[in-house]
């Protein structure tokens, strides 16, 4: 029999990191964020310095729409497809694409409501050199290097995710 690893079980082998949002005392936890090593590096080293690039006007900084997304993922409290511009699309091989103003974040659904990010960058990055495709491929052999607990993602609707 083949061991095969849940989330939880990859964040303990430093495999994934979980992300907890800045809930409040009374609020709990409603969902899950996991993210490569990769994604926490770049939150630490790349996204403090970065600024809004200016395509929409009045918005937070980059780091600040993480935060707020994050928080808006895990406490549950907003329906985060609602968020502008865009904030999910499902694409092709179930990797998913949440999105801010400034930033993209991909990954797949493990479970309902359990979210792996495999790569994040900047919207003007990801369009001004064409990433999308890349990354969606990187989300995919992130996916099958981990061999999770079947199925190792859930496709459907954005009510099937979330």
């Amino acid at each position: 029999m083949t061991y095969m690893p849940t989330p939880s079980e990859l964040e303990a082998q430093g495999q994934l990191v979980k992300i907890d949002a800045a809930l409040e005392e009374w609020e709990q936890e409603f969902r899950c964020l996991y993210v490569h090593p990769r994604v926490e590096n770049w939150f630490t080293s790349e996204l403090p310095n970065l600024d809004a690039d200016g395509f929409w006007e009045s918005v937070q900084s980059p780091e600040d729409q993480a935060e707020d997304l994050v928080y808006r993922f895990v406490s549950g409290e907003d329906d985060i497809a609602d968020l502008p511009p865009h904030s999910m699309q499902p694409k092709e091989a179930g990797v998913w694409e949440l999105c801010t103003y400034d930033l993209r974040f991909f990954g797949w659904f493990w479970r309902k409501g359990v979210f792996i990010v495999s790569a994040v960058d900047t919207a003007c990055r990801c369009k001004q050199h064409s990433l999308y495709a890349g990354y969606r491929e990187q989300c995919v052999r992130d996916r099958e290097g981990f061999d999770l607990t079947p199925p190792p993602f859930i496709t459907g609707e954005t009510s099937d995710v979330l």
